[in-house]
C-alpha cells in the first residue's frame, strides 16, 4: 500500500471518527449534536483534495501509457534499448497501481507487471546471446523483476494480515 493510500485511509478514519464521536456526545448527552461548519467545510476541502490527488493520478497514469506505447516501435526498430522500455512499463504499472481503491487490485497489476518484466528478460537473454547487449542488461532485467515480486507478494502478505 502506497504512503499516500495509507494516508488518505487515516484522513478518511480520523473524519468518521470524529463525526461519529460528536454523535455519540449528542446521544449521550440526551440531544442531537451535528458536526459544526468547519469540520463539514474540512471534509469538502479534503473531498476536493482526493478528487485532484486522483485526476493528477489518473494523468499520470495517461502519459505513462502512452510512453510505453510510444517506445514500441522505435525498440523494434532499434532506435531504444530494451532498458528504456521496461522502466518505462515499470513507470506506467505502477501509476496504475496507484489508482487502485483495493488490495486486489493492486495485486492484479503487479500479477500484470511481473509477468511483463519476464517478457522483458527473456528479450534480454535474446539480444545478449545475440551479442547486442551486455550481461549487466540481462542482470538489470532480472533484478527489474525479482524487485515486482518483492512488491507482489508484499502486497500478498499485506491483504491475508487484514483478513
Amino acid at each position: 500500500m502506497t504512503s499516500h493510500t495509507r494516508s488518505f485511509r487515516h484522513a478518511r478514519a480520523r473524519s468518521v471518527a470524529r463525526t461519529g464521536l460528536l454523535v455519540l456526545v449528542g446521544v449521550l448527552v440526551g440531544g442531537v449534536v451535528r458536526p459544526d461548519a468547519a469540520t463539514m467545510g474540512n471534509e469538502r476541502a479534503q473531498a476536493g483534495s482526493r478528487q485532484r490527488l486522483h485526476g493528477l493520478l489518473a494523468e499520470r497514469y495517461r502519459l505513462c501509457k502512452d510512453i510505453v506505447e510510444s517506445l514500441e516501435p522505435l525498440v523494434n526498430a532499434g532506435r531504444v534499448d530494451i532498458a528504456e522500455r521496461r522502466d518505462a512499463a515499470i513507470a506506467m504499472h505502477r501509476a496504475e497501481a496507484d489508482l487502485c481503491a483495493t488490495v486486489d487490485e493492486r495485486i492484479q497489476v503487479y500479477e500484470n507487471m511481473v509477468n511483463v518484466l519476464r517478457r522483458h528478460e527473456q528479450q534480454a537473454a535474446n539480444r545478449a546471446d545475440a551479442g547486442r547487449i551486455s550481461e549487466a542488461e540481462v542482470m538489470e532485467a532480472n533484478v527489474a523483476t525479482i524487485e515486482a515480486q518483492i512488491e507482489l507478494e508484499r502486497l500478498r502478505l499485506a491483504r491475508e494480515a487484514s483478513r
